[in-house]
């Protein structure tokens, strides 16, 4: 299997969307407001969206859920709990 082959769309999305969750949940540190914070997250996820839509020509909504939302929301969550404690602690 070459690398073209392994890169195939559905994994692209996924490291897209993964680094767009680790920036959203940076920015919803430091904005440091919930309402914010869940309106950036949005917005991030909607215009993200928007462009992998047109630049992969994703099939339908489940593709985007499976490929790319659930893990937007999880590393968002993540990065954002990591990095609120961590402020926390110091």
């Amino acid at each position: 299997m070459g690398l073209k082959e392994y890169l195939s769309g559905d994994l692209k999305a996924t490291i897209i969307y993964f680094v767009l969750g680790i920036v959203a949940g940076y920015a919803a540190f430091v904005i440091n407001n919930p309402r914010l914070a869940l309106v950036s997250m949005m917005v991030i996820l909607g215009l993200s969206t928007a462009v992998m839509k047109y630049a992969l020509k994703a099939p339908n909504y489940k593709w985007f859920l499976s490929n790319g939302i659930i893990v937007f929301l999880f590393m968002w969550f993540v990065v954002w709990t990591i990095f609120y404690n961590f402020a926390a602690a110091v």
